[in-house]
């Protein structure tokens, strides 16, 4: 069975709290949202102190944040954007420390618990985010055996084609194929972003899937009852 996460938007450590309790863990998205320091710290606390899965979503302009995330205990970083082999070694770079042939400075920090579990931190788990037609025509370049999952940016990679969320489009397809017969089934990532029950089955072999958001679903599941409420011809203005 796929690696089953949560994904979250809004910064707060009670959502994390509810996704770390019925997910494997948690996506921290601080690309489309609004992380203050102190919120992504207690969100990464709460995800951790459970045991589960913590993996925070960068953009490759925060490339510098990789470090200070992963020392703040986070289990993982996903990287969105990645186009280029210089890209993906930067990456690989900064999340690694001088001991597993990166450049990451070696500290006493929350990973290790202030020094008290041993300074020979845990390997992160890496994840580019393929989302743009530089990037699947780079994507040979951009394998690392570091990375664990590769997951596709549906809606920039079309953009890139010029057919914006149009994934019937033969110029997305094409571009999926691509990535498909490069990246084996259990190394790529998924995300679902909303209407999760139409869409899962199209991947069951996947190695990591990322089901709904805490944005996407208190819409849905907000629309829902309200459709419920009507039905039964409660008065809803």
């Amino acid at each position: 069975m796929s690696v089953a996460l949560g994904w979250q938007q809004i910064p707060s450590s009670l959502i994390t709290e509810i996704l770390a309790s019925i997910f494997d863990g948690v996506v921290l998205d601080t690309e489309h949202s609004m992380w203050s320091e102190e919120a992504l710290t207690a969100s990464i606390q709460v995800a951790t102190l459970m045991k589960k899965d913590c993996i925070v979503r960068l953009h490759k302009r925060d490339l510098c944040l990789v470090s200070k995330v992963l020392d703040t205990g986070a289990t993982g970083i996903m990287l969105s954007t990645v186009e280029t082999k210089e890209e993906a070694y930067q990456f690989v770079d900064m999340a690694y420390h001088f001991k597993s042939g990166g450049h990451r400075g070696l500290g006493l920090v929350r990973q290790n618990m202030w020094g008290e579990a041993g300074l020979d931190a845990l390997k992160p788990l890496l994840i580019p985010q393929i989302e743009s037609i530089n990037a699947i025509n780079n994507l040979e370049d951009i394998i690392r055996p570091e990375f664990m999952y590769y997951l596709i940016g549906p809606y920039d990679l079309s953009a890139s084609l010029s057919c914006d969320g149009d994934f019937e489009n033969p110029k997305f397809k094409n571009a999926i194929q691509k990535f498909n017969s490069l990246i084996r089934p259990e190394k790529r990532a998924v995300h679902i972003p909303k209407d999760v029950s139409s869409h899962v089955y199209n991947y069951q072999d996947v190695g990591m899937i990322s089901l709904g958001m805490d944005t996407s679903s208190i819409i849905e599941g907000s629309k829902e009852n309200l459709y419920a409420a009507k039905n039964l011809h409660i008065h809803t203005d």
